[in-house]
């Protein structure tokens, strides 16, 4: 999938419309949610081609799920619908609050759901409403501020802020979402000032760290202990804070960057 993804980057860097649109169906198809970059990455695209770019992606993904669509349509149903019913998964940007709410000596509590690991609190049910409706908006303003030539056209910029996002808002917080981020990281950097890249790289290299430690601390405080104390529930609500912080700053760093790099432009060979 990561790799699929940044083929999709590079090729549409490198002005092959529908090589890009080929791996970033293939992407999508692997994990759903590459998906988001398609956001980001048509705006790229020249409108002459952009009508040819959907019709590959949207075909690839016809092709591919139509006989499924047919052959199994509860299946491919409940594919499509399995995240929905999830509460926050113990990773995720809601479950800060539960571990917050918990570590200040209210309600919450780690429970299992849908063959993972999810915290449950009053009023979650809200927060993920909530959650997802912010998430759109904010794919929204991103696009509207593409439109309004308000950031500049770089792909694998573009396709890291919605991707990041997506992890910051979505209820399924798995830390196996940051990786196609990592893969185009290099791209990103082509993209960027030099002085800016060992920014983004130190931010990259942190957010990576910190997830890690979230996930290994969760794994040991409440898998392999056997009793989480409310020291448990402080240390998780630390690094689940320090997460989402870190997530946000690396968005609105990436948009900076797209304001004020306007002397940093792709050449058709891809390179800056």
């Amino acid at each position: 999938m990561a790799l699929a993804l940044y083929g999709a980057v590079y090729y549409l860097q490198k002005h092959n419309y529908k090589l890009s649109s080929i791996l970033l169906a293939a992407s999508t198809l692997i994990k759903m949610y590459p998906g988001v970059c398609l956001l980001g990455l048509i705006w790229v695209v020249p409108k002459s081609e952009r009508k040819r770019y959907l019709s590959i992606f949207f075909g690839i993904l016809t092709v591919v799920l139509l006989p499924v669509a047919i052959l199994a349509p509860r299946g491919l149903w409940y594919a499509l619908t399995y995240q929905t019913g999830r509460p926050f998964e113990f990773e995720a940007t809601g479950a800060a609050v539960g571990y917050t709410l918990r570590a200040l000596g209210h309600t919450a509590h780690v429970i299992t759901s849908h063959c993972s690991w999810a915290v449950l609190y009053p009023g979650s049910d809200l927060i993920s409403t909530l959650s997802t409706v912010v998430m759109i908006l904010a794919f929204l303003l991103i696009i509207y501020l593409i439109i309004r030539n308000n950031l500049q056209l770089k792909p694998a910029v573009l396709s890291l802020i919605f991707l990041l996002i997506y992890i910051l808002f979505f209820k399924v917080g798995s830390p196996q979402y940051i990786v196609p981020g990592l893969f185009i990281t290099p791209l990103v950097m082509v993209e960027l000032r030099k002085q800016l890249r060992p920014w983004l790289v130190a931010r990259m290299v942190l957010l990576g760290a910190v997830l890690w430690l979230q996930f290994s601390a969760f794994v040991k405080l409440f898998l392999i202990e056997t009793t989480a104390t409310q020291g448990s529930f402080v240390i998780m609500s630390i690094l689940s804070v320090v997460r989402t912080l870190l997530i946000a700053e690396a968005i609105f760093f990436l948009i900076r960057c797209l304001r004020q790099n306007s002397d940093v432009q792709l050449k058709p060979d891809g390179s800056a």
